[in-house]
């Protein structure tokens, strides 16, 4: 694996960021996820896929059932709203992420055979088993 550094004398630094611009496009275009990569050491980093409707950090388009349930806990009391359903929390959430990441592997190779001097910059990040 080689690894660079800013300011050395490297001269595919452009097409580096430019192979990165492409497969995120590539991503979004045919899976509708988001996809978060960086350029760390001179090598693409694949750090998040978020599918439509939001990371699966923030609870988004969540219905809750319409009563409240008391929680105590020693002399204190809790209301709380059950929730029901959430997207974030859904299956059809999971599959998608999953799909984007079938997409991912994809872009990475079409990546791959449209720059060919960049391969081992491009896939050194990338968990060949995940994207299945």
């Amino acid at each position: 694996m080689t690894y660079h550094s800013w300011g050395d004398d490297w001269e595919h630094w452009s097409d580096l960021y430019e192979a990165e611009r492409y497969i995120a496009k590539y991503v979004r275009r045919w899976s509708r996820c988001l996809l978060i990569s960086k350029e760390k050491y001179g090598t693409l980093r694949y750090q998040c896929i978020i599918p439509p409707g939001g990371h699966a950090v923030c609870r988004k388009f969540c219905i809750f059932l319409p009563w409240n349930k008391t929680y105590k806990s020693g002399d204190q009391e809790f209301k709380m709203q059950p929730l029901l359903w959430c997207w974030n929390e859904s299956l059809i959430h999971q599959k998608w992420k999953q799909f984007g990441n079938y997409i991912l592997r994809k872009a990475v190779m079409k990546a791959c055979a449209k720059y060919p001097h960049l391969v081992l910059e491009i896939t050194s990040d990338m968990d060949w088993e995940y994207c299945i």
